[in-house]
């Protein structure tokens, strides 16, 4: 089964499309866009499979696509198979086969998130895109909070898809990150190391540090999906310093799932379903003598199955999962608030979105020191703990591999909250969160507030997890 959505792009476009995923995939939608992930393989063999797979082919035309041979080929593929969505970033006097279709524009976009052009095109693309996997008989994109998506028309009709209604809808659902509006928030909650009493711990669990409880902001002031509320963490947590790594993942599953097994058992393990990693947390508190944290019913399929291609939904699910609450003892995913609690003091989304000044430019260069990100990860995956660490002494929390949270993606709370572990599923398949940068996130998403989601049945090579647990009574 291919992607949702394939992106054709020069390689002068490649940070704008890089955001165009960003806003796509918070949608629910699987996005192939970034051809340097293939490299060693056939190129071209890679490209027409990915073009043919695609429910939709979205073409970035500016002066450099207009002038790739590439990009026009993949547009004419995507032209003879009705399913070129054409996206102007640039005016420019476009190839003769397409100079008849309907088009969007995002002429002189930046690449802000908030941009209401932005929302309106990512309005159209996934109406068009629900009508391709109703076509294909595929299961319904998972849209946090959405209730059944209307249908679009098989043409590209600009002005019929980008109905200013659906704009805000959406818009309120994929903006990234959440803006602080009031007052910083505080500051790194105090850590210490963490000395485990239990008898011989298996090899492969890494140190953990203790965080201390504390109180800070969620969401932002005035944004109706994501309301800035006060939060409490009322319980010490253990933390794992580092993501979940390959070695650790086999050891316990026989299985090597990540896009980038090349890299090493010392590399964050990757393309892992929610699922697969519930199962994994519960098989480390086994080990260890703890109560397992989740109770999954109805589970079928294989372990790290299913996943030929890049992005993919793996082949093992489950019918119902249950988590016993944070007063269970054993190892498991963060809350989504507890994540955040972590993140405390780490940059927030507005900085980001700065306009570039020497301020703006030191800050990336201490992100160059804390984080793989973009910039500097090569587009891979990397050993773990290779960055410093952050002031509570953990690595890779904003880069690397983005980190699975238990949450339910839905809107934030009004009201002050402790403890929240999001709502109960509404439905089976309801999507997760996912928190924190990867090697593929721009600056904007390698912030403490930047919110990400999937199916919890989808395994993305930039996503992977760290466990936590509830500290011990002293």
């Amino acid at each position: 089964m291919g992607t949702d959505i394939f992106i054709s792009y020069a390689r002068e476009d490649r940070d704008l499309a890089a955001r165009l995923a960003a806003a796509l995939e918070a949608g629910g939608c699987e996005v192939w866009w970034d051809r340097r992930l293939e490299l060693g393989e056939q190129f071209a063999d890679v490209i027409e499979e990915q073009v043919d797979g695609a429910l939709r082919v979205v073409v970035l035309w500016s002066a450099a696509s207009v002038a790739s041979r590439w990009v026009k080929a993949e547009a004419r593929a995507a032209l003879r198979a009705d399913k070129i969505i054409p996206v102007l970033l640039e005016r420019v006097t476009l190839p003769i086969d397409f100079r008849g279709l309907h088009r969007a524009e995002l002429v002189g976009w930046s690449g802000d998130p908030d941009d209401d052009r932005l929302q309106g095109v990512v309005a159209g693309i996934l109406r068009e895109v629900d009508q391709g996997r109703a076509e294909a008989g595929r299961a319904e994109r998972p849209v946090p909070g959405s209730t059944s998506p209307a249908r679009g028309s098989r043409r590209w009709l600009g002005g019929a898809l980008l109905l200013a209604g659906a704009a805000v809808v959406v818009g309120l659902l994929l903006r990234p990150p959440p803006e602080q509006a009031g007052p910083p928030g505080p500051t790194a909650p105090e850590v210490e190391p963490v000395q485990h009493d239990r008898a011989s711990p298996g090899p492969g669990l890494p140190e953990f540090v203790t965080v201390q409880p504390g109180t800070f902001s969620m969401g932002i002031e005035g944004r109706a999906a994501d309301p800035l509320h006060e939060v409490t963490i009322t319980r010490p947590l253990e933390v794992a310093r580092t993501e979940v790594t390959q070695a650790w993942w086999e050891e316990l599953t026989g299985t090597r799932p990540s896009l980038f097994s090349d890299c090493g058992g010392d590399c964050p393990v990757e393309r892992v379903s929610h699922f697969e990693a519930l199962v994994f947390a519960n098989r480390v508190s086994e080990r260890e003598g703890l109560e397992p944290c989740y109770r999954l019913t109805g589970c079928s399929g294989e372990l790290g199955g299913g996943c030929p291609q890049k992005h993919c939904f793996g082949d093992f699910v489950c019918e119902d999962v249950v988590f016993h609450g944070v007063e269970c003892a054993g190892f498991r995913l963060p809350t989504e608030a507890e994540w955040e609690h972590l993140a405390q003091g780490h940059p927030r989304s507005e900085r980001a979105r700065e306009p570039w000044s020497e301020e703006k430019s030191a800050r990336r260069e201490a992100l160059d020191e804390l984080a793989w990100w973009t910039a500097n990860s090569d587009l891979r995956t990397h050993p773990v703990a290779t960055r410093r660490p952050d002031d509570r002494g953990l690595h890779d929390l904003l880069g690397n591999v983005a980190e699975w949270t238990w949450d339910e993606s839905a809107p934030y709370p009004t009201d002050p909250a402790h403890d929240p572990v999001g709502p109960p599923p509404r439905r089976r398949g309801a999507t997760r969160v996912y928190r924190g940068g990867s090697w593929s996130s721009t600056e904007l998403a390698t912030t403490c507030d930047h919110r990400s989601s999937a199916s919890p049945a989808a395994r993305r090579p930039y996503v992977g997890f760290r466990l936590v647990r509830t500290a011990d009574d002293p």
